[in-house]
């Protein structure tokens, strides 16, 4: 048995590439453990080694890295080849095998990166600087060229400046970027056009602060003044108003990186005088010229009244006192005026129609027209139309009342003719004065009829014609006065039937 071992044992030796490979059964493997293994350092370590089959004791096992044993974890930071040499010191063996554990790490990367100040943020303003890394693996550590180790560290820059940081990850991998700061150019502080302060009262305290809403530019948001240096800032100062004094201002933006100076000039603005409304009244009212809660005082002439009451019998102005708000004695007048209502007006007539059209005066807006026929109210119109049907004596009242109550009354009589007009009397002597009886119908005639009677009842004179002319010449001369009696029976084209009865008085002259 001693003997088959040391003759194995010599065959091992001899043909130990063989073995490795496996290529003779009947003798034992040597097997790799964790071969071509490929690994990055956030992986756990990796077993590599060697197996033989079947085991053999006695096997010295001494790897490239000082272990002992038949197998072992590495996980190296980069790329490796470990060795293991197999000795038996009993038979004089001795084998050495290699085993590579590759180490593949993704890099770290970073961009670099500006970063802009705008206009209106001041310089020194804190600034947190960022840069993004990708690839490799977290966490990863941070070196600012000013000492930095903070992944976002924040500056207080006054000026355009570069800053790089190296960025390490978990396995050791660095790159490298940089930060620029730049800052955007300033627009110039613009305090606007002069500024002038108008004022009422002379000699009155006033306060002044320019008018910031004027200003631009400038670096920041918001404006701050100073009167005095800048011993104090954004407070206004009390100064005595005077005409054409001038105060001077500085203005600065909200950085306080640029000043500019601005001007205020006092301008006197008198105060405007208050007017006292004017009165209307109707005659007779008591009106209140000047009343308790009024800023206006009466004098009349004795003493000062805040409450003041008068009588309106004509037109009248009162001078009223005022303190004005500089604390000045100011006069301003007040006016009463009468007013009337005028209820004057006239009218036209259509007699043969019996139609009145009335036009009443001319009234101030608002005013009220009640027009009455014989005590009937008939019309609220200011210049209405009436028929009447049946007396020719009419009496029309109208009433007007004014906006301001005032009341007005005028009546008067209407006389309505019947459109037929004739002479009662004629004198048929031949002078060619009066010398025939007719009658005078003003409208169009579709039919006429007249017939005059003597004073015993006897038809005297009968005709058809409107246009007739009755001379009364076949009565005996010896009678100086004779009166006779007509009947007229008339049809318009209108359709308006006329009949009238009335006594002729014939005088024969000798």
């Amino acid at each position: 048995m001693k003997t088959f071992l040391s003759i194995f044992l010599f065959a091992l030796l001899l043909n130990s590439n063989s073995l490795a490979q496996g290529d003779n059964p009947e003798f034992p493997k040597i097997l790799l453990i964790g071969e071509d293994q490929i690994i990055n350092c956030t992986l756990d370590p990796v077993r590599i080694g060697i197996e033989l089959d079947p085991w053999i004791s006695g096997v010295d096992y001494q790897w490239s890295n000082g272990v002992h044993d038949s197998t072992q974890f590495v996980k190296p930071s980069e790329t490796e080849t470990y060795s293991i040499t197999i000795t038996h010191p009993d038979l004089g063996i001795e084998l050495t095998r290699e085993i590579e554990v590759r180490v593949e790490n993704d890099p770290v990367f970073a961009d670099d990166k500006t970063i802009v100040i705008d206009k209106k943020t001041c310089p020194g303003s804190e600034t947190t600087l960022s840069i993004e890394p990708h690839g490799g693996y977290e966490p990863y550590t941070y070196a600012w060229d000013f000492k930095s180790t903070e992944a976002d560290p924040t500056i207080n820059p006054t000026e355009d400046v570069q800053h790089t940081v190296t960025i390490t990850d978990f396995c050791g991998s660095e790159t490298t970027a940089k930060v620029v700061i730049h800052f955007e150019e300033h627009d110039p502080i613009l305090t606007g056009e002069p500024q002038v302060v108008a004022f009422n009262c002379i000699g009155k305290q006033i306060e002044l602060n320019p008018d910031l809403s004027q200003v631009s530019g400038g670096v920041g948001y918001g404006y701050k003044f100073s009167s005095n240096n800048w011993e104090s800032s954004n407070k206004a100062i009390e100064v005595e108003a005077e005409d054409g004094r001038k105060l001077t201002f500085s203005v600065t933006d909200a950085c306080g990186l640029q000043f500019e100076v601005t001007e205020i000039t006092l301008k006197h603005k008198p105060l405007e005088l208050l007017t006292a409304e004017p009165l209307s009244a109707c005659f007779g009212d008591t009106v209140e010229i000047v009343k308790n809660n009024d800023e206006f005082y009466f004098w009349d002439g004795e003493k000062m009244h805040a409450n003041y009451t008068h009588q309106a019998l004509k037109d009248a102005t009162f001078q009223l006192s005022y303190i004005d708000a500089c604390g000045e004695e100011q006069k301003t007048p007040k006016t009463l005026s009468l007013v009337e209502a005028t209820s004057n007006f006239n009218f036209e007539l259509v007699h043969f129609e019996r139609e009145v059209s009335f036009y009443a005066a001319e009234q101030p807006q608002g005013s009220s027209f009640k027009w009455y026929h014989d005590g009937e109210l008939f019309s609220t119109e200011r210049n209405p139309e009436i028929e009447f049907l049946e007396s020719d004596i009419n009496e029309v009242t109208l009433e007007v009342e004014s906006p301001e109550g005032c009341m007005s009354e005028t009546s008067r009589e209407i006389i309505l003719q019947d459109g037929v007009s004739s002479t009662n009397a004629f004198s048929p002597n031949g002078d060619g004065i009066n010398d025939y009886f007719s009658i005078d119908i003003k409208d169009e005639l579709k039919s006429f009829h007249i017939q005059i009677f003597d004073r015993w009842g006897q038809l005297a004179y009968e005709s058809n014609d409107q246009y007739f002319k009755w001379d009364g010449q076949k009565f005996p001369e010896n009678q100086a006065i004779t009166n006779f009696a007509y009947v007229l029976k008339a049809e318009t084209i209108a359709g308006r039937s006329i009949e009238k009865r009335g006594t002729i008085t014939t005088i024969y002259a000798k």
